[in-house]
């Protein structure tokens, strides 16, 4: 396994930084709890990076210690630098367990022969908001014409999906919008409120789990898509019988996060049908995972 690196960094969003995270990426999988080495007979449970480190071995603490009791098993939380670099750690197996976003999801049944463990009984709209309202009148296409928008990952499904709706409204990325990617949902927050973008685009769900961090409240410009949220799936190295076990486990999970968060919310077996409003994303997914770098 690929020595642990550390996935956060909160400030620059610049192309530069784009290009350093792109760097990390290819480092793997980086360790969260606990830092020590890999434990004999460790359940390894790998964590899709939306959030800060900090605020991601908060909300997620409380499943790792219901796990490590319903399973008799320690449980080891790990994240990875990026989107790209979550898609192949998980393909390669370096998790026993994954959270993975709903496209990236539907691309490990289908192409990496992954089994759906549980889903987040979720369903969150992509939000566009910025520090102002829009005024009365303006149309929003117009207004965002010349400024630069934060985004997560380019591999994220909110970057993707947001993407595809800016470009049906004519606004092409790069040519007559900028975007810049954040290296989590706080930092695209902080972006919009020191004035460095214009607006931003994130799930409902993020928005409501880094709530707490917000120095400002931040206003709704328009609602972009609902799309679901993410999926527990294990490698087809995993047993059916214990990937049964570990569904049991879940599903017996009663989280204590905010409501109207992916770790406030409770999970269900669900089925490949649930997550058939990405598959366009998955697509384009498959194709950025292939293309060089």
């Amino acid at each position: 396994m690929t020595a642990p690196t550390s996935p956060v960094q909160r400030s620059p969003l610049s192309r530069r930084h784009l290009l350093r995270r792109r760097l990390l990426g290819a480092t793997g999988a980086a360790l969260l709890l606990p830092r020590a080495g890999r434990a004999a007979g460790a359940l390894r449970l790998g964590l899709t990076p939306y959030l800060s480190t900090r605020a991601m071995l908060t909300i997620y603490q409380p499943l790792r210690d219901h796990l490590a009791q319903s399973l008799a098993r320690s449980v080891q939380l790990f994240t990875a630098a990026d989107f790209r670099a979550l898609a192949e750690n998980t393909r390669r197996g370096d998790y026993d367990l994954a959270l993975l976003p709903a496209h990236m999801t539907l691309l490990a049944l289908n192409d990496w022969r992954f089994r759906l463990v549980a889903r987040v009984d979720l369903s969150s709209d992509v939000q566009l908001m910025a520090r102002e309202p829009l005024a009365a009148g303006s149309d929003l296409a117009s207004h965002l014409r010349g400024r630069r928008i934060a985004l997560l990952d380019p591999l994220s499904l909110s970057a993707l999906i947001t993407l595809r709706w800016l470009a049906e409204r004519g606004l092409v990325a790069e040519r007559d919008v900028e975007v810049i990617y954040a290296r989590s949902a706080a930092s695209a927050a902080l972006a919009v409120d020191r004035g460095e973008a214009a607006a931003l685009a994130l799930t409902g769900s993020q928005l409501v789990e880094l709530s707490a961090e917000l120095s400002r409240p931040l206003h709704r410009l328009t609602t972009i898509a609902t799309i679901p949220t993410l999926s527990y799936v294990a490698p087809p190295a995993v047993a059916p019988a214990e990937a049964a076990r570990w569904r049991e486990a879940l599903l017996a999970f009663n989280p204590a996060g905010r409501a109207g968060s992916v770790a406030g919310t409770r999970l269900v077996e669900g089925g490949v049908r649930d997550l058939a409003s990405v598959e366009p994303q998955a697509q384009a997914l498959r194709a950025l995972l292939t293309a060089p770098r």
